[in-house]
Parts: structure tokens; sequence; C-alpha cells
């Protein structure tokens, strides 16, 4: 039975990084790119973002200690959003963050987009062909196609905070494995002008539910780039919720 009311809800989750980023340097990214059986990639990725997954929450309700409170999050954002990083990431950092999204040796250091970032699409919409981005970006997105009973969408974005250069094959990759695109903001007047712009890109892309993801004071001197994924979910209960006193 259904209630007759949808769920109407938004997740949002941002990344900042005041860390030197790698621009101009090091072999490019499409260098570094091999195929991956597309049956393989489909698996490996479901297996890796259940384990981040199930290690989060561990990690969250150790944090809460003797103080546990519900929550709801959305893994596959953070999820998301940390890929977009290591799209751009080399040496140590590359493979701290292969360890931490638990990416199969296989598939990296640079075909994991091509592989994951497919799957990721296509939750939201559809199927594309490639690589752990090429493969792993287009299941993502598949997840959140739309239905005449759901309405699911996701959005990714990289912004710039300073005038800094980025290799055009890193914008071309995050592109076409995530559907991201890099925006400047280094010409807004402050750091307040470029947290409200952020912020009402956000608020766009969750139909108004997320507002305030950054808080004021969140950006300041230090901040070079936030990559900022926005999840937006409308849909209907198949199970009524019986609210108890």
């Amino acid at each position: 039975k259904r209630i007759s009311e949808p769920a109407d809800c938004g997740f949002g989750s941002a990344i900042e990084t005041n860390s030197d980023v790698r621009t101009a340097k090091g072999p490019p990214i499409s260098s570094r790119l091999i195929g991956s059986p597309v049956m393989d990639a489909n698996r490996e990725f479901h297996e890796a973002v259940a384990e981040f997954t199930t290690e989060l929450y561990d990690k969250i309700i150790e944090k809460q200690a003797d103080n546990l409170e519900n929550f709801i999050f959305s893994p596959m954002s953070i999820y998301a959003a940390s890929l977009l990083i290591m799209a751009g990431a080399d040496g140590e950092t590359l493979r701290e963050l292969q360890q931490l999204l638990r990416i199969p040796d296989r598939l990296c250091p640079g075909h994991v987009h091509n592989a994951f970032g497919p799957m990721i699409l296509n939750y939201f919409k559809g199927l594309c062909h490639g690589d752990v981005h090429n493969a792993f970006g287009p299941m993502i997105l598949n997840y959140f196609k739309g239905s005449a009973e759901m309405d699911l969408a996701l959005a990714n974005r990289l912004f710039l905070l300073r005038p800094i250069e980025i290799r055009p094959d890193y914008t071309n990759q995050v592109g076409a494995c995530y559907e991201s695109s890099v925006e400047r903001i280094d010409a807004l007047p402050d750091h307040e002008a470029q947290r409200c712009h952020m912020n009402a890109w956000v608020s766009k892309n969750t139909k108004d539910k997320i507002k305030e993801l950054l808080p004021r004071g969140s950006v300041d001197n230090s901040t070079v780039l936030v990559i900022i994924n926005a999840l937006y979910f409308r849909g209907w209960c198949i199970i009524v919720v019986t609210h108890v006193d």
C-alpha cells in the first residue's frame, strides 16, 4: 500500500582541498587507461561500494559512541565525490584513495574511472562503455535514472576557487565518465560570494532540499577547490510508516 505523500529528499557531500593540486605534472591520465571486462568490473564495483559503505557506517557509529542517534546519508555520494579526487591524484595520495575506496589493483591507477564512472552514471540513466572510470561511472549514473513513479538525480561539480590550471585530460575524463563539470569561481569578489554560489548550485540540484551544504566560514584563504556531489530523490513509499508517540 502506498502512502498519499511521496518521499522527497536530498543528499549532498562536499570535499575541500587546500593541498597542492596536481595540474600540469605527471603522465596524462589517458596514457594509463586500459580496458577491463564489464562483468568483472560490475561485480568489483558493487563489492567495493558495499565494503566502503559498511566501514563508513562502522566509523560513524564508533564516533557516536554511547550517544547513538538516527541518521541517514548517501554513501554513494561520498564514494562518487572521492572518485573525482582520485581521477586527479598521483603517488601516495592515489594509493591511499585506492585503499579507501577498495579499488582492485587491476583497475589502477587509471582505468578505475573508465570502469566505475559509467557504473555510477548508469545508476541514474543509462550505460556507457569504457574501463575504472569508464566502467564505474556509467554504473553509478544508471542507478539514478528516473521513472514515472520515481525521480532520482545525481550531479557532480568541481569548483575552482583560485586561478589554477587544470589539465584538459582530467576535465575530459571526469566529464566523460561521471558527467561532472569544472567551474571557475575565482573571479567572484570574496569567499562568502563563492560559498553562496556553491550552495545555490546544491540547492538547485536538490530541489531546494539542501540550502546550506557549506556553512558560513567553511571557505577561506586555504581553500583551493571544492568537489560537490548532490543527490536528489523523490518517490512513493511502499510501506506505510506508523508514527507512535
